[in-house]
């Protein structure tokens, strides 16, 4: 799912596009709606169906824009079996009162053909249910009659209506007999069932419908043989990647500050019946026919070639159910040849990537060059051939963003080596694990530990801190769940819990553990110990309870956390472990309502850390929304830590992208051998956490311009943007997917003008 919220001449000057330098025009597939801007006063194609309540279907003008929308209101509830209801739907390209008629209302569609939908909804009702389709086998036969229900890419659901326009976008696959279909947008609640959610007098804004065949990939043109794309990081690189999606341009611009990573994902696009191998450069210049790699800075500083980094994004499945698809996500280098193969009316994906580190600001010059090495071609001054010479700007913005995140990331695991490490540190991960099953002891009867203790698994771990850089904030996470390893696989429940010998042994394990910390030169602010993970403190809450207070007490300077999953009743139930908890994770569902918001923001005001966590890293949740927004959600909710499971898995460790060939579960990185290969999703998530760094560095800055120049204009515009910008992102425009750029250009905007104005007082 796409979103696009900002005003929409705005919106059309942010899209990222596609580069052709053979072809002027890919074209874009026709929309099936004669009018779904709502221009004219045709409102045929948009149809209620009235079961219990009374609505209002309207052609309805905005009285800023002068934009004409469809409107549909709720005019009074509707009974059902004694019950107040307000029950629905708006049919978008078919209606009970054509479609079994002569169909001129209807969207006429192909049996099993993929279709891409899009429109902007906006509006005062609270939300709707799953946006479906219906199909018919064919016209004539009455609304009710062999209709078919599809699910589509927004289904199952309800999706939140937002009060200012998003853009929604989908997919749906018809079936064998499906001939004509309608976009289904329900409105429901019962007062039995959930309660009035709705009221009469909310209303609903439906505008800029498009529903159109999915593209192949290509258009046909035989005049040109292959295509090149630049994508938004966070885009669909399902497979087959559509460059139609995208606009045409004739050049690539790429915007950074000092110190960032800065992405940039090139599709590769087939046209021809045979496989094609493409040789893929950046390059600055030629000096007697030689590509050199530096991109040039207009007063001849150079963006040097070692800092390019290109990789060749590989299709793997996206889950291992019956109904898998392919998805590129692993992100291996390239060949030393810098060549990718792409088949027949195929595309490719090749992920470049700039380290701003050590270099000036400015404008760095050069060009993507893409050469099919089977098409014709001769050599004589210079090169004539179906090559294509993309120009390509670097911008470096005056700006120097902090190494440290606002806020650390953990990924629950530790770095195997020195590379892992390093990978890790690049992407913004400031806590590495040590795992507690290296913690290894033995017990006496009286729950005294049997010496020597030997740990070398468990001091190999802490010495990762031999390769924090100094000045960093890395710290080490202690986990998992230490207190079941040492319950079920040390003391192997010999001890009955909450007796002499259980405290005496388990206080004498967490002291062995404190003291290799301590060993390797620790402060306790330079580690947190997780004592469980996700416990259930319904069923175990007294359990909990004590292994908490006991911990404490025998070392009080020691920072205890818990990872609390899915939440079971109000925040209240956590009070009686507040004493003895320095640190509470807590799953994003928390978040859902203010209350519990409210609870955490007063166990950071006793002086706890708060932190939140995310685990469903499928290949299938969105780029935009559950990656790159997941710093955002840390940063717009004032957090102190964030966490996502996990790092990688592979020998010794569960199934996932250890192995490739099993889909994804979990793990953000493949490897190869005992080499890290960054993913897709793993970038996203960087560039949330680079995001943020922007908010920090401008938010630094304001603060100066606060104490110096309080009343100055450009101060208190700051401050407005600054306490607003969080909540936009993650609320307001959380479908929007350019919106997240749209907030770090600005950002970027102020922060080099508050630096020229701070520089001149």
């Amino acid at each position: 799912m796409f979103g696009e919220s900002w005003p929409k001449t705005k919106l059309l000057l942010l899209v990222l596009i596609i580069v052709s330098a053979f072809c002027s025009s890919i074209g874009a597939s026709e929309n099936l709606l004669r009018n779904g801007d709502l221009e004219g006063e045709d409102i045929s194609e948009f149809t209620l169906v009235l079961n219990e309540g009374t609505y209002n279907l309207s052609v309805y003008t905005e009285e800023l824009s002068w934009n004409r929308c469809a409107k549909l209101e709720i005019i009074d509830y509707g009974i059902s079996n004694g019950a107040k209801v307000v029950n629905t739907a708006l049919l978008i390209g078919g209606a009970r009162g054509n479609v079994g008629q002569d169909g001129s209302g209807a969207t006429r569609v192909k049996p099993n053909t993929t279709y891409e939908f899009s429109f902007e909804m906006k509006g005062s009702i609270n939300s709707t249910g799953s946006i479906t389709v219906f199909t018919w086998p064919e016209v004539g036969q009455g609304y009710y009659n062999g209709r078919e229900l599809l699910n589509t890419s927004l289904a199952p659901g309800r999706v939140k209506v937002q009060p200012d326009w998003v853009q929604y976008r989908g997919t749906f696959t018809t079936g064998p007999n499906a001939n004509t279909a309608v976009l289904r947008i329900p409105i429901y609640c019962n007062e039995n069932d959930g309660g009035l959610t709705e009221k009469p007098g909310t209303y609903l804004l439906v505008d800029s419908v498009q529903i159109s065949e999915k593209a192949s990939g290509y258009n046909g043109n035989e005049e040109c043989a292959f295509l090149v794309s630049k994508a938004d990081p966070t885009a669909d690189f399902s497979v087959p990647l559509s460059p139609q999606s995208f606009e045409v341009l004739d050049e690539i611009s790429v915007f950074a500050s000092m110190g960032e990573y800065e992405s940039l994902p090139i599709i590769i696009t087939n046209l021809t019946d045979s496989t094609e191998a493409y040789r893929v450069i950046i390059y600055g210049e030629e000096i007697k026919g030689i590509e050199q790699k530096n991109l040039i800075e207009t007063y001849g500083d150079v963006f040097p070639g070692e800092a390019i980094t290109m990789r060749e994004a590989i299709r793997v499945k996206d889950s291992d159910s019956p109904g898998y698809g392919l998805r590129f996500d692993p992100l291996p280098l390239m060949n030393s040849g810098h060549t990718i193969t792409v088949p027949p009316h195929d595309s490719s994906l090749v992920w470049v990537t700039f380290d701003c580190k050590d270099v000036f600001p400015g404008d760095y010059f050069g060009f993507l060059r893409v050469i099919p090495l089977s098409q014709p071609a001769e050599y004589k001054v210079e090169y004539f051939g179906s090559m294509q010479d993309i120009p390509l700007k670097l911008t470096i913005w005056p700006i120097e963003l902090p190494q440290e995140p606002p806020i650390p990331l953990c990924l629950l695991q530790r770095a195997d080596n020195a590379n892992f490490f390093e990978d890790m540190f690049e992407h913004h991960v400031r806590y590495f694990q040590v795992n507690s099953w290296g913690a290894a002891a033995n017990f006496n009867d009286d729950g005294s530990i049997k010496k020597p203790v030997l740990m070398p698994h468990f001091h190999d771990h802490i010495n990762q801190v031999k390769w924090f850089p100094e000045g960093s904030n890395a710290k080490l996470w202690v986990g998992y769940s230490i207190y079941d390893i040492f319950e079920e696989v040390y003391s192997e429940n010999r001890f009955a819990f909450g007796s002499e010998t259980w405290e005496n042994a388990w206080v004498s394990w967490l002291k062995e553990i404190d003291a290799a910390l301590l060993k390797h030169g620790l402060s306790y602010s330079d580690y947190v110990v997780e004592l469980f993970d996700e416990p259930e403190l319904e069923n175990n809450f007294e359990k909990v309870l004590l292994v908490c207070k006991v911990a404490k007490e025998a070392i009080p300077q020691m920072q205890l956390q818990l990872i609390i999953g899915w939440p079971s009743r109000s925040p209240e139930i956590y009070e009686p472990l507040i004493p003895y908890v320095d640190n509470w994770c807590f799953q994003d569902c928390h978040w859902n309502t203010e209350e519990n918001a409210a609870y955490f923001r007063d166990l950071q005001k006793q002086g706890k850390e708060v932190w939140f966590y995310t685990c469903q890293t499928s290949m299938r949740e969105s780029l935009y929304r559950y990656y790159r927004l997941h710093a955002w959600k840390a940063y717009a909710r004032n957090l102190d830590g964030m966490v996502m499971w996990t790092y990688i898995l592979g020998p010794g460790g569960d199934i996932g992208s250890g192995t490739w060939k099993i889909a994804s579960k979990g793990p953000l990185v493949y490897r190869s051998y005992e080499e890290p290969i960054p993913s897709i999703r793993y970038e996203c998530l960087r560039e949330g956490l680079d995001d943020i760094k922007y908010l920090a560095k401008l938010k630094y800055l304001h603060c100066f311009a606060k104490k110096e120049l309080p009343e100055h204009k450009l101060t208190q515009e700051v401050e407005v943007f600054l306490n607003s910008a969080p909540e936009d992102v993650i609320i307001h425009y959380a479908h929007d997917k350019t919106f997240a750029d749209v907030v770090r250009h600005k950002a970027a905007k102020y922060i080099i003008e508050l630096q020229n104005l701070l520089g001149k007082q």
